[in-house]
């Protein structure tokens, strides 16, 4: 990274924290009064030309005061930002909503609403993505008689995830119902269960729903309905993955910011967050990076996101890992939001990790 010198820091420091309190390029004077009281403005004046000379600052207009580039932006995230700690009661606040969140709920309701807590806490767009949990190992796979002809499936992943779902066995009759149940005695179920673990336990549940007709053909002879069925069903009852994989609140947050004053800029940005595939293939590039990951500007692949930065931390359920994040303009509070994302990722770990996700 180049190295500026302690006044240039200094300057830069200065600069970036009043920019992000008040969205308008900051004059010498106005670091003065504020920082660097020690300083006269003429000295503050001539550093900030030589950091605009060095590309971390810019002058959008002749007369006005100085802004931060994307190279600025950089280097203060990178070797002059200190975190701002989250306080004990904002902690609580979040453990509490998110316990709220997970408890008796699916992942799609806990998703949606972490995503919405962002976006309040932050006034940003807060977002998650969901685990990709068809990539999840199979650990085991129980079944439960209920009566003769109903069954309890438990699918263990080695994540931590848990489906529990009843199937009733059926076959086609000849009677005017059309359907008829199959009886399937307890030590067949036994022996039917053993020939699935043994089949397809350590494959992942995206290998099992491709190819469970091939790895179970050769096994139908021990109960040929149960079997059957399995391989029919196998699409639903071999499903984890969320209906949404992308949970996206704040927009209105967006709205108001200065910087998307511009309509035709605005527009664009939300068109490109209309299209899923285009936001989860931004927030895949963040996957699985240790901490928070901060990408500023002209950083980001994407044109649309080019006026904005993406703020991202991976939280994990097991061996299968998802984002959170926030996106808003270059101009945010980075001090404070890497700390609320890094809380947020640690937090949804620990609870993914206590209550198995259905």
């Amino acid at each position: 990274m180049e190295q500026l010198s302690q006044r240039e820091r200094d300057v830069l420091q200065s600069l970036i924290q009043i920019h992000i309190a008040t969205a308008a390029p900051v004059s010498s004077r106005a670091i003065c009064k504020k920082y660097l009281s020690e300083l006269s403005p003429a000295t503050v004046r001539n550093t900030m030309m030589d950091l605009e000379e060095r590309g971390f600052l810019d002058q959008p207009h002749t007369s006005a005061g100085r802004e931060p580039t994307d190279k600025g932006y950089r280097y203060y995230v990178d070797s002059l930002m200190k975190k701002e700690a989250l306080s004990s009661e904002e902690k609580r606040l979040l453990r509490r909503r998110f316990r709220s969140y997970f408890k008796d709920r699916d992942a799609e309701y806990a998703f949606n609403e972490i995503s919405r807590t962002i976006a309040q806490l932050s006034h940003q767009l807060g977002v998650v993505l969901s685990p990709r949990f068809e990539e999840g190992i199979l650990q085991k796979l129980e079944l439960i008689p209920l009566n003769r002809s109903r069954v309890l499936v438990i699918i263990t992943v080695t994540s931590g995830l848990v489906k529990t779902i009843t199937v009733e066995i059926d076959r086609p009759s000849r009677s005017s119902t059309g359907r008829r149940k199959v009886l399937i005695s307890r030590k067949k179920l036994r022996e039917a269960c053993q020939l699935f673990n043994e089949r397809l336990a350590g494959l992942s549940i995206k290998e099992i729903r491709r190819s469970i007709q091939q790895r179970l053909r050769y096994s139908t002879q021990t109960t040929p309905e149960l079997f059957s069925f399995f391989i029919k069903q196998a699409n639903s009852i071999f499903r984890f993955d969320s209906p949404r994989d992308l949970f996206v609140e704040g927009r209105t947050n967006i709205m108001l910011q200065p910087e998307f004053r511009d309509r035709q800029r605005l527009a664009e940005l939300m068109e490109f967050l209309d299209e899923q595939d285009r936001v989860i293939s931004l927030l895949n590039q963040q996957a699985g990076k240790q901490g928070v990951v901060v990408t500023i500007g002209s950083e980001n692949a994407f044109s649309q996101m080019q006026v904005c930065s993406l703020v991202t931390s991976s939280y994990n359920i097991g061996d299968l890992s998802g984002t959170v994040g926030m996106i808003g303009p270059t101009r945010m509070r980075y001090s404070k939001y890497v700390s609320l994302l890094e809380y947020t990722a640690k937090l949804m770990s620990e609870l993914l990790s206590e209550t198995p996700l259905t």
